[in-house]
């Protein structure tokens, strides 16, 4: 029969194949390898390993014999089975275990299958017989069992067989980790001990009742055996009432009249005061064993007894004198010191001990005993120094000194400033010493054949050198077979040769010695004295190389476990922005069956490149020390692994933020990294750096360094420099949007240069004209975001200007309806409409015109267009239209996605439908089955529940990112340093996963997800719960769960945008949520409202939208949430307050921006019944999506 290799435990190598290199492959035979190897003469010298000499020593041998297969397969469990399993028992129940299992080359060396559980816990191993093939059973009586009753479980299944291999049986259920074989013990005895009729005879000499001494007391228990034997040794405690004192007294068992009798007398040792019986201990067999407690039984009965005892001694011995007769004086080899304490004490013990101890601390004290001369009342002992005693000076400072009541003194009882004053010493000659306090010193550990192939009949030879003056006669070394599931150790025996000043042992490589790579895991060597040194003294990193190892190989066997390995390498990596970060993943690579020692090269694993004109240098995390391609490493592992290296570098990186004028595209800052001497400084940087292609080149000075950074700072590894280009005159990008020939919204960059002090006017007035065409005649150029400064003072700004017409009103205008596939959208034109100073409702009536090819939801009856204007300069307005309609829509969501529309008048009643063609038995949240509602205004209904027609489960889309990307991040979490910032791209995906978050739980590391059109941060100090979960952060935007007159109530006609959190509930952290909201609403305040379950809106936090409209806001609970707008406050704005991000000369033709392609590409944030729409436009005239945040 042959076994399973499932597994990849084994390789087996060629007989010639060289030590430093591995060819793993399953389960092969030798002679099978076909590899042609390169035959390399063996050093004759021995391979020595010392501190400066490196750890990878690897030797070649010549071929070696073939011979037969050596057992390197696991035994096989082919089945385990527990009769009992589950049930409950008792003890008149036996256990049976059938159990088949084989091993087909070398046989079964033992099984071991252990019991546990039980109250109180205990541990029970079950014996197997071997009945016939493969089958061995066992039985168990339970009234073997030490416990009576409770749980009990298999703990362990392992085989072993004679080659030492083993395996364990599964005991788990996967993933609940419930125990496989169980049962439960039930005590059927209903037996049971009990006291009671506590009594306290008291024997007194004295009508007062009280005991002397010679008095007694005896105690009498009644004890209810109920049949259970009563054995010897029962016991009952008294104690003091304070509880300071007790005494333990053995009861006699009456069986007859089933009383425990115990007796106590009074000596004139027992302390006087009040007493009682605390407890007793009836000892019965184990199961029935029990203490009462006569307190607790009988609490009203009195079991006190009161000592009167005038002659008992409190005191404390007093010590009246020390005397050291060689006190302070010089002695040598063979002296004798005597020494005495004289006390005062009525009940003194018959000797007591004090304490020397050199003022050297590598060397141990003595302790001399002394005797009591009750004459005298002297405690007298001596000591003689022997030639170990190390020289120096000697102190007592210390003394066990105590009456027979327990009462003790101490040394500075009989003077208070002995520990400092220590005037009781002598002095040891060092003349006559000849002793070792010095460590033995490893100066060489060496193997003979280290790294080499050794098989059956060689013999492995260990020296190790140590200089020491009293060795010990031997040592020892411990060897473990470097392969798992293999049960073998090898103590090896050391002996010294004085000759050689050396540790010698041999290892003999028997047929039974495991063919694989045997390593030195533990060694020490002592002196006589019992100092001790370690490997780790000789060669303080030898536990991350492991350099001294041989290789058996049986006949034409050899098992190396290899796995799988994934390197990364970590250094001056890219960043999204150009620039580079230290320390930062930069790249991986996997490897397949990895041996234990081999170079990166020999597994095809190369370092990433560095950057042009930069050498790099790395070191392994696994070892923390330089590596390249072709050092062999020791990968100390069974299973697959993870290896990190980071890279130093010869040059370091300035990473430029340079913030300059564009030709056409107006002020834009970019990262240019420069790799220089780690040397430079700051302004070096600055006198090497060239304007890109792109800038400005007029009037163009030089650079300026911010922040308040010092020129002559220096790069070092890394540093980041904010730079701005100097100009000798203000350089503005003006970004224009005009209407072209026919109507449409067109828009423009233009970059000029102006002397300081130009005013605004005088600036826009030379602005070049877009030209007149189709019925227009341009005017001029008007601001639309107001300034502070009408003069032109700074270095680079950028304003946004828009044409007017002569006789002409331009108009930004935003417009909200409900499209013909039913969704509401939004859309934006930029307009000229007839007439100046036009009014609200001229303005309307125009729009109202203008929008008539617009087509809505077929059945919707257009009422009117509703609008209000917002910024107003001259003949410059923003404008905001809404459809207002005389019916309404009921909205149905349905669980794939699908909406349904459908057309209602205002106040009719409308019944929820309960099928459709796609689903049966649908419920709707918050409503009844079938329930008919009154319809005032649009509404939206979400399905609770649903079974689908054709019998499927509805696909979920994976929300969570792969598992790779998820392992990726959280190894860039365990490398990055505090105040790090990690950025993922979540793609699809929205669930950030639990692993992520308990990698960052409590670190000050930051990690921003990007998702679809907005993003989230967290930090790790803001992880706060203990069980987490994986947490689903898709936002919804532009949603219609707050009713929509409950929001007006707050906005009061100011911009407002829902938001739905499809998680429910708490998060278990704090995260924050950025979105965009529009950049014509920059510099206003967000407010984030909370819809709770009692219908309220409920203020949260607010933030500052950025001028690309961007807000960030906080979030730990998710629900549904509207941001209302703050209104413009006045002043609002700047020179340079907009950064439009519009392409130069590029001309957007597209007249009604909503009708793109049948997209909604605006969604807009409105009450359903009349409410005002954020119309998120931009004024570069490229509608902004607050979902996507792209144009």
């Amino acid at each position: 029969m042959k076994k399973s290799i499932k597994r990849l435990l084994g390789i087996l190598l060629t007989a010639s194949i060289a030590a430093a290199t591995v060819f793993p492959m399953q389960s092969t035979k030798a002679s099978e390898i076909n590899r042609e190897i390169s035959n390399v003469a063996q050093n004759e010298e021995e391979n020595t390993v010392s501190a400066n000499v490196p750890a990878n020593i690897a030797a070649e041998n010549a071929a070696m014999p073939s011979a037969d297969s050596y057992d390197i397969d696991q035994p096989v469990i082919e089945s385990f089975e527990f009769l009992e399993n589950g049930q409950a028992l008792t003890q008149n129940d036996t256990l049976h275990f059938n159990m088949s299992v084989y091993d087909a080359d070398s046989g079964i060396k033992s099984i071991t299958v252990m019991l546990s559980g039980g109250t109180p816990y205990c541990s029970a191993h079950l014996y197997f017989q071997h009945v016939s093939g493969n089958l061995y059973t066992a039985t168990f009586p339970c009234s073997d069992l030490p416990s009576d009753r409770g749980d009990f479980y298999v703990s362990q299944i392992r085989i072993e067989d004679n080659a030492t291999n083993f395996v364990e049986g599964e005991i788990y259920s996967w993933p609940e980790w419930n125990y496989l074989y169980s049962f439960m013990l039930i005590n059927e005895d209903e037996r049971d001990i009990s006291a009671s009729n506590f009594q306290i005879h008291k024997n007194a000499s004295h009508e007062d009742g009280n005991l002397r001494v010679g008095d007694s007391v005896t105690y009498t228990v009644q004890i209810d055996s109920q049949g259970i034997p009563i054995k010897e040794g029962s016991k009952m405690q008294l104690h003091t009432t304070d509880s300071k004192y007790f005494d333990e007294v053995t009861m006699d068992y009456d069986a007859q009249t089933q009383t425990l009798i115990g007796t106590h007398t009074i000596t004139d040792r027992t302390l006087p005061g009040e007493w009682d019986m605390t407890s007793i201990y009836v000892n019965a067999p184990y199961m029935y064993t029990h203490f009462f407690y006569p307190y607790k039984i009988e609490p009203d009965n009195n079991l006190k007894f009161t000592v009167v005892n005038e002659d008992y001694d409190y005191e404390k011995p007093i010590i009246e004198s020390i005397t050291l007769d060689q006190n302070g004086q010089m002695l040598k080899t063979g002296d004798k010191i005597t020494m005495k304490v004289k006390v005062k004490e009525k009940n003194p013990s018959s000797f007591m001990y004090v304490y020397f101890t050199p003022e050297n601390i590598e060397a141990s004290g003595f302790w001399v005993e002394l005797q009591l001369n009750e004459t005298t009342m002297e405690y007298t002992g001596e000591a003689e120094i022997t030639k170990d005693a190390y020289p120096g000076t000697w102190h007592l400072i210390s003394l066990t000194l105590s009456d027979r009541n327990g009462n003790s003194a101490s040394l500075s009882d009989f003077r208070e400033d002995w520990d400092t004053a220590r005037p009781c010493y002598f002095t040891v000659d060092p003349k006559g010493y000849d002793g070792d306090i010095e460590r033995p010193i490893i100066e060489s550990v060496t193997l003979d054949k280290n790294g080499q192939w050794v098989q059956p009949g060689d013999t492995v030879t260990m020296t190790v050198k140590v200089k020491e003056k009293n060795p010990s006669p031997k040592t020892y070394a411990i060897f473990h077979p470097q392969v798992s599931y293999v049960s073998s150790s090898l103590e090896v025996e050391l002996n010294y040769r004085a000759d050689i000043k050396a540790y010698v042992g041999t290892i003999p490589i028997t047929e039974d010695t495991y063919p694989c790579e045997w390593m030195l895991t533990q060694f020490s060597v002592s002196d006589t004295y019992g100092h001790h040194s370690y490997l780790s003294d000789f060669f303080p990193d030898w536990l991350s190389t492991f350099p001294w190892y041989y290789k058996v190989k049986s006949g034409n066997t050899y098992r190396e476990d290899v796995k799988n390995a994934t390197f990364s390498f970590y250094g001056l990596a890219p960043q999204a922005d150009g620039s580079f970060q230290y320390d930062s993943f930069i790249s991986s690579q996997s490897a397949k069956n990895v041996g234990r020692r081999c170079s990166l090269k020999e597994l095809g694993i190369s370092f990433p490149q560095p950057m042009e004109g930069v050498n790099a240098k790395w070191r392994s995390n696994w070892h923390g020390t330089e590596v390249n391609e072709d050092t062999v490493m020791l990968f100390n592992t069974s299973s697959d692994f993870s290896c990190d290296f980071y890279a130093t570098y010869d040059k370091g990186c300035a990473n430029v933020a340079l913030t300059y004028m564009t030709k056409d595209d107006g002020v834009k800052t970019v990262t240019i990294p420069l790799f220089t001497d780690k040397e430079t400084t700051y302004q070096e940087i600055l006198d090497s750096l060239t304007l890109p292609e792109d800038a400005r080149t007029e009037d163009f000075l030089g650079y300026r360094l911010e922040d308040a950074s010092d020129g002559d700072m220096q790069v070092g590894d890394i540093s980041y420099l904010s730079v701005t280009a100097q100009y000798d005159s203000c350089q503005v990008a003006w970004h224009t949007r005009f209407l072209d020939w026919n109507g449409n919204e067109s828009y423009n960059t233009i970059s000029k240069s102006y002397l300081s002090g130009t005013t605004l006017n005088e600036a826009l007035a030379d602005l070049e004209s877009p030209g007149s065409g189709g019925g227009l005649e341009f005017e001029g150029w008007v601001l639309t975001v107001p300034t502070e400064d009408d003069i032109l003072s700074e270095a680079m700004t950028e304003l946004e200007v828009v044409a007017v017409y002569r006789g002409k009103t331009t108009v930004d205008a935003s417009y909200t309806y409900r499209r013909e596939d039913g969704r509401l959208v939004s859309g934006h034109r930029l307009m000229a409409m007839n007439g100046e100073n036009l009014t609200d409702a001229e303005l309307r009536r125009q729009a109202s015109d203008a929008f008539q090819k617009i087509k809505h939801l077929d059945g919707l009856s257009l009422s009117e267009w509703e609008g209000f204007t917002g910024i107003t300069f001259g003949r410059y307005r923003e404008a905001d239209f809404w459809a207002l309609y005389f019916n309404c829509v009921a909205i149905l969501k349905f669980p794939d996605g699908s909406c349904q529309y459908i057309v209602m008048d205002k106040g009719s009643p409308f019944t929820l439908p309960t099928e459709n063609e796609k689903y049966t038995d649908i419920l709707w949240e918050g409503f009844g089955e079938g329930e008919t509602v009154t319809l005032t205004g649009d509404r939206e209904f979400l399905v609770a529940d649903a079974t689908p027609r054709d019998g499927s489960t509805p696909a979920t889309p994976d929300k969570k990112p792969p598992e790779e990307e998820i392992n990726q991040v959280i190894e860039e979490i365990r490398h990055s340093d505090a105040g790090a910032t990690i950025h993922v791209d979540m793609r699809k995906a929205t669930v950030i996963p639990k692993e992520v978050l308990e990698a960052i739980q409590g670190k000050e590391i930051n990690i921003v997800l990007h998702m679809e059109g907005y993003s989230w941060s967290i930090g790790g100090t803001n992880v706060l719960a203990d069980n987490l979960k994986d947490t689903d952060l898709e936002v919804k935007i532009d949603t219609d769960a707050i009713p929509g007159s409950l929001v007006d109530s707050i906005a009061g006609g100011k911009p407002a945008t829902q938001l739905s959190l499809t998680h429910n509930g708490p998060f278990g952290f704090r995260a924050d949520l950025t979105l965009n909201l529009g950049s014509e609403y920059h510099g206003r305040t967000g407010n984030l409202y909370y819809y709770d379950s009692s219908g309220k809106l409920v203020f949260r936090n607010a933030g500052v939208i950025g001028t690309d409209g961007q807000i960030s806001l906080s979030f730990s609970h998710a629900s549904d949430y509207v941001v209302i707008i703050d209104a413009d406050p006045s002043g609002n704005g700047s020179q340079d307050n907009t950064q439009n991000n519009s392409q130069s000369g590029s001309q957007n033709n597209n007249q009604d921006n909503s009708q793109n392609n049948g997209k909604e590409t605006n969604p807009v944030e409105r009450n359903e019944s009349n409410g005002i729409p954020n119309s998120s436009k931009s004024k570069g005239g490229k509608p902004k999506s607050p979902k996507t945040g792209e144009y």
